[in-house]
């Protein structure tokens, strides 16, 4: 079973619970990722693609002119602005003071005021002086049904992990938007993938235990590029395992192996750890799947042997 399939099978089960605590007791193996490359500046209504959900780049840096009254404290959802926005804000809407992202749940024109929902998107809630609360917004709102990607400035180094913040802080769980006094409805994506600074200068990396058929498209992107993700890589147990065992002494150890073996290599380690270099071919693999270690000359009573497989 594949990791996705995994991710909808419910816990609540008997057969769920115990398909999912037998994945916890043994998950291992590698994600499968695609990496977003930023070669430049990020540029505003830009969108990239991962499975079925579009993100859209939306850098926060229009002046509205407003300031808060009074000094915003960490904790505080209700703002009062000196003046109105100069654009409206609208239920949805990013605004963002300091490095501190909101999300307006409304907006009261009399006030002007608008309540918010506080260090959204990854960033931090932070206390803010009357001085330091002038407050920014885009200069126009993402297309319907896109994923905002607040961004504070359109520079790449920074812009990197303003998108990955708001990338992880959909797959978190995203926010509650209400619906008229309703219960509302849940902004978040449908791929919950991890997403991080990659090891690139500018790289997003997000990775997802998928088993294929997940895509990744960056559409127009002026300065940057999106990989594919690799079409899936299942668990350690399909791909790739490893046999430990203490050595009794120096004779050859034999197992059969869960699947066909392309490739299968030996390490060993003495009881204080240090690595003992195996003989010239110590592993041999009999038709794909019978694997045996021969440990003579290398290995004795009390080693530690550990055989690696890679599936064919």
């Amino acid at each position: 079973m594949s990791q996705k399939l995994f991710l909808n099978t419910g816990r609540e089960t008997i057969k769920g619970g115990a398909l999912h605590a037998l994945k916890d007791a043994g998950n291992a193996g590698a994600y499968d990722f695609a990496t977003l490359d930023l070669s430049g500046v990020v540029v505003d209504q830009e969108t990239f693609t991962l499975g079925d959900d579009v993100y859209e780049i939306n850098v926060v840096a229009t002046d509205t002119g407003a300031e808060s009254v009074a000094q915003v404290e960490v904790g505080d959802t209700s703002i009062v602005f000196d003046v109105a926005p100069t654009i409206p804000l609208l239920p949805g809407d990013v605004i963002r003071m300091e490095s501190e992202f909101m999300i307006v749940v409304d907006y009261n024109v009399n006030g002007p005021s608008a309540n918010v929902i506080r260090g959204a998107f990854g960033s931090t809630e932070a206390q803010h002086t009357i001085a330091n609360s002038d407050t920014f917004q885009a200069a126009q709102p993402v297309a319907a049904g896109n994923f905002v990607v607040p961004v504070a400035a359109a520079a790449a180094a920074t812009a990197k992990a303003e998108i990955a913040g708001a990338v992880q802080f959909y797959s978190d769980g995203g926010w509650r938007k209400g619906l008229g006094g309703g219960t509302g409805v849940n902004v978040t994506n449908g791929l919950k993938v991890d997403a991080f600074v990659g090891a690139g200068t500018n790289d997003v990396v997000f990775a997802y235990p998928a088993n294929g058929g997940v895509s990744s498209t960056a559409e127009a992107f002026t300065n940057g590029t999106i990989t594919a993700f690799g079409g899936g890589v299942e668990p350690a147990e399909l791909v790739y395992t490893k046999h430990v065992y203490v050595a009794a002494g120096t004779g050859a150890v034999s197992f059969v192996a869960p699947w066909d073996v392309a490739e299968a290599w030996v390490t060993m380690h003495g009881a204080d750890g240090a690595i003992i270099e195996a003989a010239a071919n110590t592993v041999a693999v009999t038709n794909n799947r019978l694997v045996t270690v021969s440990a003579a000359g290398s290995a004795a009573a009390g080693v530690v042997v550990t055989v690696h497989m890679l599936a064919a």
